[in-house]
């Protein structure tokens, strides 16, 4: 049993554990997300606009003259895209997330002076969360990012030089343009682990200096983050402010939903028994430490950062101030630090490998299931990919969805990504929180119908061309299928069959050309 207490065979068990957990992302070219073909297509508007066809696309979209929150992972998909091919951009900004994810945290443990150990596996499940399916690129990269820069305050425990203080701050600003809540969950958690660790007996002017550095280094962001909460309502991003019920908090948190990334039926059910474990060992490890009179440790800070967020996730609307989603991410972010307080508790070997043996079961459980829907999703995105060469450059497509899977939500973007057209659902461009605007005169909004909101849409092709002076060179239709006909179909049909020809399909997606 020695082996077990080896910290080499520890490290590699856990890093080849990850590497399996990581399979669905590596084993096929594309991931598709809901919101990930979006990021990809405006991350080559942007990358167009200012090193490529510039005059093309400056017709229709503009960059975002504020200096918005919600960056990052455009920012690193532009960079990239220089010298990579679409399917290794998209690869390299999901394994940023997903490994960038444990290495943080192991950034953060050793801050702390804390020995890994197998509870460490205990994380795996944080892999794939709803977020990721979801495509929150940008929030999803401040986590890892926000507790590298945690890991750094902590560790700053003498003043600075100018040098490093300017580079804590670059960290600080990195996190505050990766994602503007995530900034603010960074400082709450900076301040109280300064509240947690100051001792009275032990303030001095020096300390003093060394607070000042560190509030210093936030507040520059702070006087960006109220210009940008100025010029808008503290309505979400659906135009109010949107509470979920007690009811349904209650039940998303006892299903921990934030870890649910695909299908609730077949994945629930470990993510209840996650949760369960987690609370379990909590109660054990609290035991414990009540008999042994271990009441404060440095890592207790993490703690009742997580409680925090627990009493932030039932209070706080769940949109906001132009944001949305928020109850789902206070979730993971109340889980992730429970989780991650666990992992920094000394256990006994046995506790340990039971604590590390719960992510590995969680997580496994729903492996195959991961690969297979993985596999699925690569084939779709491969069709558009496909049928984006037999779109010529430079023009305007109309792209419509009457897929019922959600993951399919943006999955036309991937067209925009590959080749140089305007796909017409672009809905980055149209909020007002991402780095692309749309021309107002080029907006689709109703103007060409309710396409981008409909599963059997209404078009209106004409009307769209006369009041923009855009001409729509093509139209794609996904995942039709021929039934018996409504009014409304009908009437989009006729519109279609009136001004386009057929021009071929790949599987599930069809191309209709303008007719000369």
């Amino acid at each position: 049993m020695n082996f077990l207490q080896n910290h080499k065979w520890v490290y590699f068990s856990i890093f080849c554990l990850f590497i399996v957990a990581f399979a669905p992302v590596i084993s096929y070219r594309y991931f598709p997300t809901v919101d990930g073909p979006a990021h990809l297509y405006n991350a080559k508007i942007i990358r167009e606009i200012l090193f490529g066809n510039s005059d093309f696309y400056s017709q229709y979209f503009v960059l975002n003259e504020e200096w918005i929150p919600n960056w990052s992972g455009h920012f690193i998909a532009v960079t990239v895209g220089l010298f990579l091919p679409l399917w290794a951009i998209e690869k390299v900004l999901i394994l940023i997330i997903i490994a960038g994810l444990p290495l943080s945290i192991l950034m953060l443990l050793r801050s702390l002076k804390i020995e890994i150990s197998w509870n460490f596996l205990i994380l795996l499940p944080f892999t794939y969360t709803l977020p990721l399916y979801l495509g929150f690129f940008n929030f999803m990269l401040a986590i890892p990012l926000s507790l590298v820069a945690l890991s750094w305050i902590i560790s700053w425990n003498k003043r600075k030089s100018k040098v490093s203080w300017i580079l804590t701050s670059v960290l600080i600003t990195t996190v505050y343009f990766s994602h503007l809540m995530v900034f603010g969950i960074l400082f709450i958690i900076s301040a109280i682990y300064i509240l947690w660790t100051f001792r009275i007996e032990s303030w001095n002017l020096e300390n003093g200096k060394l607070l000042l550095q560190k509030f210093l280094s936030f507040f520059p962001r702070f006087i960006l983050a109220i210009g940008f909460y100025s010029g808008r309502s503290i309505d979400g991003y659906k135009g109010a402010s949107e509470r979920l019920s007690l009811e349904n908090l209650w039940k998303n948190l006892g299903e921990a939903s934030s870890l649910v990334g695909l299908n609730a039926p077949i994945e629930t059910p470990f993510t209840k028994l996650f949760l369960l474990g987690i609370v379990f060992l909590v109660v054990l490890v609290l035991f414990f430490r009540i008999n042994t009179r271990s009441f404060r440790l440095t890592s207790d800070f993490i703690l009742i950062a997580a409680f925090l967020f627990l009493i932030l996730y039932f209070f706080i609307p769940d949109g906001i101030a132009s944001g949305g989603f928020i109850a789902i991410r206070l979730q993971l972010f109340f889980l992730l630090f429970l989780v991650i307080w666990l992992v920094a508790q000394k256990m006994s070997l046995s506790i340990s490998i039971l604590t590390g043996l719960l992510g590995v079961i969680v997580s496994l459980s729903t492996l195959n299931y991961r690969l297979d829907v993985a596999k699925e999703l690569d084939s779709d995105a491969r069709q558009m990919i496909a049928i984006s060469e037999n779109i010529g450059s430079e023009t305007v497509l109309l792209p419509l969805n009457y897929s019922t899977n959600w993951l399919h939500t943006n999955l036309s973007n991937y067209i925009g990504a590959n080749r140089n057209v305007i796909v017409l659902d672009n809905y980055e461009a149209v909020f007002n929180v991402f780095p692309i605007k749309w021309r107002e005169s080029k907006r689709p909004d109703d103007k060409v119908g309710n396409f981008a909101q409909s599963l059997n849409p209404e078009i209106t092709i004409e009307n769209y061309e006369k009041l923009t002076g855009v001409k729509i060179d093509h139209l794609s239709r996904w995942s039709f299928v021929n039934h018996e006909p409504d009014s409304l179909s009908s009437v989009t049909d006729s519109e279609i069959n009136r001004l386009y020809e057929f021009g071929g399909n790949v599987e599930k997606i069809e191309l209709f050309n303008r007719r000369k």
